[in-house]
């Protein structure tokens, strides 16, 4: 269970994997409900050993930024325990339509989120190359809501929103049967 997140669904393993130096993409998408602050997150990770998808709910999330770094600590908390972190990962390229949570990734950042993405990041490379982490780590925007389910990256963000989305909702009626509870 991630530092991040109440539960985590819909997940496929990585096969037995054998040492070759890869990429690794993390796409990651989360939808945030203001009225509750809550919201939800869905990650799809690939490399040349597979795929890793998975979604969940965030039970306390400040904003829409928040929600959209705790998505992208979930996934690298993920990376981090699966079998593509086995010593071969060469460059992780980071996919999300939130070009502006970017910023908020630093060891030196003031956000927890990132400052552990930016933490676990440096580590995951650390041990898989030789130290040098430098330019092996890419950010890449992907527009949002385009409809072109023809670019795989497009097709990946649509899948990470609309899961994303389904956890967010799921996370309202969690957060409303607690209320209830608790008033009755």
């Amino acid at each position: 269970r991630s530092r991040f997140s109440t539960r985590r669904k819909d997940t496929l393993s990585a096969p037995e994997s054998t040492r070759t130096i890869m990429n690794v993409t993390i796409n990651t998408d989360a939808s945030f409900n203001h009225h509750h602050k809550v919201g939800g997150y869905a990650f799809w990770i690939t490399s040349e050993l597979g795929r890793i998808r998975q979604s969940g709910t965030l039970k306390e999330t400040s904003d829409a930024q928040d929600a959209e770094l705790k998505a992208l600590a979930n996934a690298v908390y993920v990376l981090l325990n699966s079998e593509f972190n086995n010593g071969s990962i060469e460059h992780i390229y980071v996919n999300s339509d939130c070009k502006m949570m970017f910023p908020k990734i630093s060891i030196k950042s003031t956000s927890v989120p990132g400052k552990y993405i930016a933490e676990t990041l440096n580590d995951i490379l650390r041990q898989n190359t030789d130290g040098c982490i430098y330019g092996r780590i890419s950010f890449r925007h992907v527009k949002a809501h385009t409809n072109n389910l023809t670019k795989s990256r497009s097709w990946v963000n649509d899948w990470c929103d609309n899961e994303a989305k389904k956890a967010m909702r799921s996370a309202v009626e969690i957060l409303k049967q607690e209320m209830s509870w608790k008033s009755s």
